[in-house]
């Protein structure tokens, strides 16, 4: 049995899936799992997807803008809501990142920012927008504090006077501690950003050093502990991410990673199973012989156990699949609402939103993107029509991701798609990915692990039997 890694193709992974395989084309053991006594292990040959994606048609380029302008005039009543503004520069190239687009350019950047903050302003005249404050806003990239200081200033001013938050808005800003700045904190505090976010991926210096970072890991340590105290005086979170299944990082190592972060005083972490993106470095290097092999599947699968167990042990809060807190004060809003199907409203080059269903991605084109913002338009790289009944999909896709369904509130709301998905949800309870309690679909530890593979088994499983995409 070949058990590997994803690999995801190079561009535009989204517009992709919804021109690639048909989905009668399906082999069955996407949609129910190996039969084997170790789904945690062999549950699937691969992992399919980064990122659970609904199929649905594309809405033709000269519609693009008429559909916007058309849904900015419209008042939005769909509940919760969030922003996400994107800077597409980074310092460095992370070996195992997917989704680098440019390396800091100062010049670039001024041009770019100027555009952002126009973009920004354009909202301010969007009834959709302006009609209910939003409940997370969300700074992410790319390296968001490798901004100058002035450019920084200037986006955090434009996103207060253009987006209407609510008094608890969660106000989220990536960034890196190699560029985190005493002043780039003192800048987030007084621009109400409350929660910061640092790509840790892992303490052990020498895994570091293998992917591209270029901090060790106890100068990693050190700076977020300065960060958590000036963080705990001001009410804000610190959040981090590590990735488990890179390089050298044998299961002693990941142990290390996450006993240093229980020890520590960090609110939050992520813990992301390694992806090998088709054109990363990781996968490049690797295939030249110049990188050692990073775990495979059934090896990142015992890491995923072995992180469960301990963080269980050490009674820190579980509020997905794989986002852990050891404070009641973290609230993970962007990641969950939009993972549910809340409105996402986006900005900047590179950036992903959706509204009333239609999913849109604004182009990564730089260049193209301050062009058409100086003409006035949202740069729009492609949007997707809604399909019927997407609110189902995404309350799916949101309670998978906390793994579990809700069987009771499928069937009162949606009785068609719960006998449908009772039929596949039977197939996983023999496959040992769930177990049902309570009128609740609960995921095994197995299928917390698959979840993503579940969650566009599921997906593709209610599409081909309602008929597809409409």
């Amino acid at each position: 049995m070949d058990i590997t890694n994803t690999t995801v193709v190079k561009a535009d992974r989204f517009k992709a899936m919804q021109e690639g395989m048909s989905l009668k084309d399906i082999p069955l053991e996407w949609l129910y799992g190996n039969v084997t006594n170790d789904p945690l292990r062999f549950g699937f040959y691969s992992k399919r997807v980064v990122h659970p994606t609904i199929k649905s048609p594309l809405i033709k380029d000269k519609a693009l803008q008429n559909r916007w302008s058309q849904f900015m005039t419209m008042e939005d009543n769909e509940g919760s809501r969030v922003a996400y503004i994107h800077i597409p520069f980074c310092i460095s190239r992370c070996h195992y990142c997917g989704f680098f687009q440019h390396f800091v350019d100062r010049g670039l950047e001024d041009a770019f920012i100027d555009s952002l903050i126009k973009e920004l302003r354009m909202a301010e005249d969007a009834r959709f927008i302006q009609c209910r404050p939003f409940n997370a806003v969300y700074i992410g990239g790319g390296t968001p504090s490798a901004l100058k200081t002035d450019s920084l200033r200037g986006l955090l001013n434009a996103i207060r006077n253009s987006i209407p938050m609510k008094e608890n808005c969660e106000f989220t800003m990536e960034g890196s501690l190699q560029t985190f700045t005493e002043e780039t904190f003192e800048l987030c505090r007084d621009s109400g950003i409350n929660r910061l976010s640092f790509g840790v991926q892992s303490f052990n210096t020498s895994v570091r050093r293998l992917v591209g970072r270029m901090l060790s890991g106890q100068e990693v340590h050190d700076r977020l502990n300065r960060l958590v105290e000036k963080a705990d005086s001001m009410e804000m979170l610190i959040v981090i991410d590590l990735i488990f299944g890179l390089p050298l990082q044998h299961m002693p190592v990941w142990e290390e990673d996450i006993d240093t972060y229980i020890a520590s005083k960090i609110h939050s972490a992520d813990f992301y199973q390694l992806n090998v993106f088709s054109d990363s470095r990781l996968k490049e290097f690797t295939d030249k012989g110049l990188l050692p092999s990073q775990a495979g599947l059934p090896e990142q699968a015992m890491m995923f156990a072995k992180a469960v167990d301990i963080m269980e042990r050490k009674g820190q809060l579980r509020l997905s699949n794989i986002h852990w807190a050891r404070t009641h004060g973290e609230r993970n809003l962007y990641n969950s609402l939009s993972k549910a199907g809340s409105t996402i409203i986006p900005f900047g080059p590179g950036a992903g939103g959706r509204v009333m269903g239609s999913t849109t991605f604004i182009t990564k084109d730089i260049d193209r993107y301050i062009k058409e913002i100086d003409e006035g338009v949202k740069p729009l790289m492609f949007m997707t029509e809604p399909i019927k009944d997407y609110q189902v999909y995404y309350q799916l896709i949101g309670q998978l991701d906390r793994g579990f369904i809700d069987l009771r509130a499928l069937q009162s709301h949606y009785p068609q798609y719960y006998s449908l998905a009772m039929e596949l949800i039977q197939k996983w309870q023999s496959r040992g990915f769930v177990f049902v309690s309570d009128a609740i679909a609960n995921l095994t530890l197995a299928g917390q692990f698959w979840y993503v593979n579940l969650t566009q088994a599921l997906i593709d499983w209610l599409q081909l039997k309602t008929g597809g995409m409409m």
